[in-house]
């Protein structure tokens, strides 16, 4: 029966935080959603590494299924690999929980087991290129009291609080009352970020912005026979964007199933328009070098008659580049016919837009805090995200992806232009309010206001650096102690 509980407590943990993410959004529950499997593994130390691979690989084979659906999108598998493909997936990501886990069994001091914790997500989105998809902030968006602290100490400050709140209260259940008045000021003080930043958006400086979301079936856009087709569906809702009276209009990542630097059509269609307007066009480019062709993910800039361009920096692994090709070739040449990798750009580029200063991510890019505060410290006053994300289906992936533009947008307080090539698409004010948005397959024009801020949040000039601190402090602390109690 023991072992039974055991692993209840584990499935009841993986249940509550799956549902307090991304896509559900009871958001509330993520303050005790890892309490059942945290009393899990003390209850039952000598279980605490079944117990932890149960939660984990549970946990994210569920939020991680979209994998699938993009192994098929990008390189047209059977099941049974897809299937595989997220296991392993699945299995990487919870050897970062297991190893949580085990500080939990091992280290008694709950400050310290909630910044090793953070810690271990900032390794997460490092190791490997990088990987910082769902870190356990994300899951507080659905209520900004919580989610807005991430101005201050960023995503994974806000998963500190969420850790540290799930040990606390696992500890009062225990019998150790002393941590209660640690739990409430806890929650006292994750509530001040809300009062300081929730201010009236409106207040803000604002631009008119169109935003193109084409929404045509993604299997028709490499199919010859259909490109024609897709090029004039596009150029169609381009147009009805052009006609209003927005001063920025932004078509989304690979728009055209084209180079359209070699269409001469596009390009004199948006140089015509872009004395009177800016214009951002997501689509890939080509660039001869010496004896080689590289090719880059872009956002085009059309402005006064010129062309000026931002290439890709942060690329999708085994999307768009291969890495570790003395293993990966294989597995390059069965899904993608040994296609060349994408190229990366070298530097973030900010768009003159008037007066105005235009940061831009791709994709992926705004997975990483650090590319949002590149463009910042640049001088972005506002960003732009274009995106597919037609490779995620009808999967939490989108309504993931979109959750992490918001948190770049409280973390760094600006705003996002966010143009995906089927949805979501919206405008986000800065602090992560979502002002207008255009939901998923919808096809048309959003037209909205992108917000303009130039004051930067503490997360972006102090970044991490209060972890580093922190941590430093209570480690030194711990040592001092159990030394005195020697």
């Amino acid at each position: 029966m023991d072992k039974l509980k055991m692993y209840l407590l584990a499935v009841i943990s993986a249940f509550l935080l799956t549902i307090s993410g991304p896509g559900f959004g009871y958001s509330l529950l993520v303050y005790i959603a890892l309490v059942p499997v945290i009393y899990g593994v003390y209850r039952y130390k000598e279980r605490w590494f079944s117990i932890s691979v149960t939660f984990s690989m549970l946990y994210n084979i569920v939020v991680f299924y979209w994998v699938t659906e993009t192994v098929n999108y990008f390189g047209d598998v059977n099941i049974a690999v897809r299937v595989v493909l997220l296991i392993m997936l699945a299995g990487y990501l919870s050897i970062f929980w297991v190893l949580f886990f085990r500080i939990v069994v091992k280290v008694n001091n709950v400050f310290i087991i909630s910044m090793v914790f953070a810690v271990i997500e900032l390794i997460k989105g490092f190791l490997f290129t990088g990987f910082p998809w769902m870190n356990l902030g994300l899951n507080s968006l659905g209520y900004r009291p919580l989610a807005l602290n991430a101005a201050y100490v960023g995503e994974i400050g806000v998963s500190f609080i969420i850790i540290l709140s799930n040990i606390l209260l696992v500890s009062i259940i225990m019998g150790y009352k002393r941590y209660l008045i640690y739990f409430i000021g806890l929650i006292i003080i994750s509530h001040l970020a809300y009062f300081s930043l929730k201010e009236d958006y409106r207040r803000f400086e604002k631009i008119d912005v169109a935003i193109v979301q084409p929404s045509y079936n993604y299997l028709k856009k490499w199919d010859p026979n259909e490109r024609s087709n897709v090029v004039r569906e596009v150029l169609q809702i381009a147009d009805e964007a052009m006609k209003e009276g927005s001063s920025l209009v932004v078509l989304p990542e690979s728009s055209f199933p084209l180079y359209i630097q070699d269409d001469e059509r596009i390009i004199n269609y948006f140089k015509s328009y872009s004395y009177y307007k800016g214009i951002i066009v997501g689509n890939i480019r080509y660039q001869k070098k010496d004896e080689r062709v590289e090719v880059y993910n872009s956002n085009f800039y059309f402005n006064d008659g010129e062309i000026d361009y931002y290439d890709k920096i942060h690329l999708v692994p085994f999307g768009e580049y291969f890495p570790m090709k003395f293993i990966t070739a294989p597995i390059q040449r069965y899904f993608f016919g040994g296609n060349n990798d994408f190229s990366e750009g070298k530097e973030s580029k900010i768009f003159q837009f008037r007066e105005k200063k235009i940061g831009n991510l791709i994709c992926f890019e705004d997975a990483f805090y650090r590319r949002m505060i590149e463009n910042v410290r640049k001088g972005a006053e506002i960003v732009v995200v274009t995106t597919n994300d037609s490779w995620f289906g009808k999967s939490l992936g989108r309504y993931q992806h979109f959750a992490i533009s918001m948190m770049r947008s409280i973390e760094a307080g600006r705003g996002i232009i966010r143009s995906s090539q089927s949805g979501i698409s919206a405008c986000i004010a800065p602090y992560g309010n979502v002002t207008a948005m255009k939901m998923i397959n919808e096809k048309g024009v959003l037209s909205c206001d992108g917000y303009i801020n130039k004051n930067n949040t503490i997360f972006s000039i102090i970044g991490y650096w209060w972890l580093v601190f922190l941590l430093s402090i209570a480690i030194v602390i711990e040592i001092l102690y159990r030394n005195k109690r020697r």
